[in-house]
C-alpha cells in the first residue's frame, strides 16, 4: 500500500513539473528559458561539485548517527559548510553575470538581484534536498513525499504569480526558491521531532581529513565531471549556438527528465533506503548479494519506462509546450535514451558505497566528459547540423555507463537475471507499438496514447514487482520508522 501512495505522489509532483514546462513556456521567451536554464546549470555545478559529495556521506551514516542520538548535531555543522559554499556562490555569480550583462544599459541593476537569487536558492535547495530525503531514509515515507509534493506545488504557484509581474526567468527562478523554503521548514520541524539528540554524547568532527581525502574528494571530482554531462554544456551551447538552440535543447531534455525523474525517485524512495541500511551493517558479501538484488529489481523497470517515455514523448510535447517549442520533439526522443543511460550508470555506480570507494567512478565520468567535449568541438568546426548536439549528450552518458559496467566488475561481477531483462525490453516496445498504430493528431487521441501507453507499462510493472523475488529481498529489513 506505501508504494501504491509512493507512485501516486511522485506521479502527481511529476506532473505538477510538467505543467510548470507548459506554463514557464507559455510566459517566457525561448531566450530567457534558456537563461533560467544557464541558472538552474549555475547551482547544479556547487550541489554536484561541492555539496552532493558531503551529502552522500551524511546518507551513508544516517542511520548510524541516528541510533547514537548524533544526526541533528551533525547537522548544525553540516549548515556551516553550505552557508560558507553559498556565500562563495554570490562572489563568483557576480563575476559570472558581469559578463552575461555587459552590454545591459544599467548592468549593476541585473547583475546583484541575480546574484542573490542564485546565492539563497542554492542554500534553501540544499537544505530542501537534504531534510526531505533524510525523512525517507528514516522511513518517513508519506511525510518525505508529502513535503516533496508541497515543494513542487508551492513552489510553481509562487513563480507563477511572480512571472505575471514581469515575463523574466529571474522572477520564475525565485518562485522556486520559495518552494524549497517552505518545504525545507517542514521537513525541519519533523526531522527535530523524530531525532531524539543524544544530550551525553561527545560530538566528534563531522567529517576527518581521510575520509574527505578517500571519499568526498573522489565523489566530488566525479560529480563536477558529472555536472559537465548534465549541465556544464549548456553554457558552451549558449556561446557556440546561441539562447535559442540552447533553450530548444533544455526543453526537449527537461520533459525527459521530468519523465525520468517519476521512475528514478520512486526507486530512490523505496529501494536505496533499503540497501543503504544494509551497507550500515559493514558485511561486504552481503553487501554485494543484496547490490545485485537491486539491479535486478531496478533495470526491469526502466527497460519497460524506456518503452514508454519513448511511445508518449510526441504526445507530451504536443499537449504541454507552447506552439514555439514544438521543434523539441527530436530533442526530446534523444532526451529520453540519454536519461536512460544516465539513470542506469547512477544506479552502477551505487556499487562504490559498497567499500566507501567512490574513485572507481572517476573514469567512466572523465572519459564520457571528454567524449562531449571533444565531439561538440569538432561539431562546432564542421558546423554540422545542432541536432547532432543532443545525439552526442546520448553518446557521452552511454559511454560513462560502459566505464561503469567496467568498474562494478572491480568489486564483484554482477548476477544479472537476463531472461528477466530481456523480456522487460521485450515488454517495453509494447508503448512503442501503440504509439505508431495510433498515430495520434488530436489531443483527445495524445491524451488517449498517454494514458493507454501509462496503463499498460504500469500493469507490466506491478506484475513484475509481485513475483520479483530479489525484490521482496531487498525490501525484507524494515528501516527505523517501519519498526
Amino acid at each position: 500500500m506505501n508504494i501504491l501512495w509512493i507512485s501516486l505522489a511522485r506521479l502527481s509532483q511529476a506532473l505538477i513539473g510538467l505543467l510548470a514546462l507548459k506554463l514557464v513556456t507559455h510566459w517566457l521567451s525561448v531566450e530567457q528559458f534558456a537563461r533560467l536554464g544557464l541558472m538552474t546549470a549555475f547551482t547544479s555545478f556547487f550541489g554536484l561539485f561541492l555539496i552532493n559529495p558531503v551529502g552522500q556521506y551524511i546518507n551513508r551514516h544516517t542511520h548510524e548517527w541516528y541510533s547514537l542520538g548524533l544526526l541533528v548535531g551533525y547537522l548544525k555543522k553540516y549548515n556551516i559548510y553550505i552557508s560558507s559554499l553559498s556565500l562563495l556562490s554570490f562572489l563568483i555569480a557576480l563575476l559570472w553575470l558581469s559578463s552575461t550583462f555587459r552590454d545591459s544599459p544599467y548592468p549593476l541593476y541585473n547583475i546583484v538581484p541575480y546574484s542573490i537569487a542564485l546565492c539563497i536558492s542554492l542554500w534553501l535547495g540544499t537544505w530542501n534536498n537534504t531534510l526531505i530525503p533524510l525523512l525517507n531514509m528514516l522511513g518517513l515515507r508519506l511525510s518525505s513525499i508529502g513535503l516533496a509534493f508541497v515543494t513542487t506545488a508551492i513552489g510553481l504557484l509562487c513563480s507563477m504569480a511572480l512571472v505575471q509581474l514581469k515575463n523574466e526567468s529571474l522572477l520564475w527562478f525565485i518562485g522556486q526558491a520559495i518552494g524549497f523554503l517552505v518545504g525545507g521548514l517542514l521537513a525541519l520541524k519533523i526531522i527535530y521531532k523524530a531525532c531524539k539528540p543524544n544530550t551525553q554524547a561527545i560530538y566528534a568532527r563531522f567529517i576527518d581529513t581521510q575520509m574527505v581525502l578517500t571519499y568526498c574528494l573522489p565523489l566530488s571530482i566525479s560529480a563536477g565531471l558529472l555536472w559537465i554531462l548534465t549541465g556544464g554544456y549548456r553554457f558552451l551551447i549558449d556561446t557556440f549556438w546561441g539562447p535559442h538552440n540552447l533553450g530548444i535543447l533544455i526543453l526537449g531534455f527537461g520533459i525527459a527528465n521530468q519523465f525520468w525523474s517519476i521512475v528514478e525517485a520512486i526507486s530512490s524512495q523505496v529501494i536505496l533506503p533499503k540497501f543503504y541500511s544494509h551497507l550500515s551493517l559493514d558485511n561486504k558479501s552481503h553487501s554485494i548479494s543484496l547490490f545485485n538484488d537491486m539491479l535486478n529489481s531496478v533495470i526491469p523497470i526502466y527497460l519497460i519506462m524506456l518503452g514508454l517515455g519513448l511511445g508518449t514523448c510526441a504526445s507530451l510535447i504536443s499537449l504541454l509546450i507552447d506552439n514555439r517549442y514544438h521543434s523539441a520533439l527530436f530533442f526530446c526522443q534523444v532526451g529520453m535514451l540519454s536519461e536512460f543511460f544516465r539513470v542506469i550508470g547512477s544506479l552502477l555506480n551505487q556499487s562504490s558505497q559498497i567499500d566507501k570507494k567512490p574513485a572507481r567512478n572517476l573514469i567512466s565520468f572523465f572519459t564520457a566528459s571528454i567524449v562531449l567535449l571533444v565531439c561538440f568541438y569538432i561539431l562546432k568546426i564542421t558546423q554540422a547540423d545542432f541536432k547532432f548536439a543532443p545525439v552526442i549528450i546520448m553518446l557521452s552518458f552511454s559511454v560513462a555507463c560502459m566505464f561503469s559496467t567496467y568498474s562494478l566488475y572491480q568489486i564483484s561481477p554482477p548476477s544479472p537475471k537476463y531472461i528477466t531483462w530481456l523480456v522487460s525490453a521485450l515488454l517495453g516496445l509494447t508503448p512503442i507499438i501503440i504509439n505508431y498504430i495510433l498515430s495520434p493528431t488530436s489531443s483527445f487521441a495524445h491524451v488517449l496514447n498517454i494514458v493507454l501507453c501509462g496503463l499498460i507499462s504500469l500493469f507490466y510493472i506491478i506484475l513484475f514487482l509481485r513475483h520479483s523475488m530479489p525484490f521482496h529481498s531487498l525490501i525484507s529489513s524494515p528501516l527505523p520508522y517501519e519498526k
